[in-house]
């Protein structure tokens, strides 16, 4: 699927896609609780867009285990964590908002997936080190983080602190990015027909609308035990049916990517600069009181606005990228 020399284009459109997404669902949420009409729209993008960027995550991960790839992997994303934890938070208190307090064990807004992507990498590359020395298969792997998923909502020490929930609840898709690079499997062509990828989206759109009591931020966000969210001893059920959702929403929408080079790839290849950013817009039009009351305009404008922020940013010569092609030509 990728190719050793250039940049793949089918992953910077779909990061495109998916960055967008996120800037969009920033524009949305402060909306969510005043609207069902938002909540749900909401709910939909939850059910498949953070999969998807874990999964392309571990899709570019790389298993060597020596002093060069550690020091690699702090420098990619521990230092840049801590450097922008500091400086958002300062920001915050600078423009009036007092909600974010300083702290490194807690990552604050959307800066959780730095945080993640440091832990998921050196998680993994142990992992694998134990997995190869018991000659284990990585699908069994892939079943027990699945189970610890599940398990983990049960936990109540298991929820913001260190960003501990997201990251054990959604390590599963980075797994499955690594496990579908070393099978060579192309994950864009397990839905062959469109049309079938089109009816998946149209039904998960129906879920989030009919069932937003289940689908919930709570449960979407990952970052929450069951008793939080008010689904007891049942939550584990849930969950296992938004993991099942969520997998076949994410495959159907690299099914939909397109493969060929476009005018929006090359902004997929910023996307770490987009979201690094684009937090600091949110939260300056919330000092702006921008979000204060909803009306349908902003909502409808929510679009237009997260597409011109992606845009504007991606134009910013400024060299953010940590790791999703980091030494692709030497990649196995």
């Amino acid at each position: 699927m990728e190719n050793r020399k250039k940049r793949d284009s089918f992953y910077d459109n779909a990061k495109f896609i998916l960055i967008f997404l996120v800037v969009l669902g920033h524009y949305l949420e402060p909306f969510i609780h005043t609207n069902k009409v938002v909540y749900s729209i909401f709910g939909f993008i939850y059910m498949f867009h953070m999969p998807a960027f874990v999964f392309i995550s571990g899709f570019f991960f790389k298993k060597e285990i020596n002093p060069k790839a550690l020091y690699k992997i702090c420098v990619d994303f521990l230092v840049p964590y801590i450097i922008i934890q500091l400086l958002f938070i300062t920001f915050t208190k600078l423009i009036g908002l007092e909600q974010y307090h300083y702290t490194l064990l807690t990552p604050v807004y959307i800066y959780w997936y730095l945080f993640a992507m440091f832990i998921w990498n050196a998680i993994l590359k142990i992992v694998i080190f134990i997995f190869d020395s018991l000659k284990t298969k990585i699908e069994y792997m892939i079943g027990l983080s699945f189970v610890l998923g599940l398990i983990a909502g049960y936990l109540a020490f298991i929820s913001w602190k260190l960003s501990l929930s997201r990251i054990i609840v959604l390590f599963p898709y980075f797994l499955l990015g690594y496990y579908f690079k070393t099978k060579r499997i192309n994950i864009n062509n397990l839905i062959v027909n469109k049309i079938v990828a089109v009816a998946i989206f149209i039904i998960g759109l129906f879920l989030s609308f009919a069932f937003s009591d289940i689908f919930k931020f709570e449960l979407l966000s990952c970052a929450l035990p069951y008793k939080n969210m008010g689904f007891g001893l049942y939550g584990s059920i849930y969950r296992l049916i938004l993991y099942m959702i969520q997998i076949v929403m994410m495959v159907s929408f690299f099914s939909l990517v397109p493969k060929q080079k476009t005018r929006f790839t090359i902004v997929g290849t910023k996307t770490l600069t987009i979201y690094i950013l684009h937090g600091f817009i949110i939260k300056s039009l919330v000092a702006l009181a921008y979000f204060i009351d909803y009306n349908v305009a902003k909502v409808i404008a929510s679009p237009l606005l997260a597409l011109l922020t992606v845009f504007l940013l991606s134009k910013i010569p400024i060299n953010l990228k940590v790791n999703f092609y980091a030494q692709k030509s030497k990649q196995k």
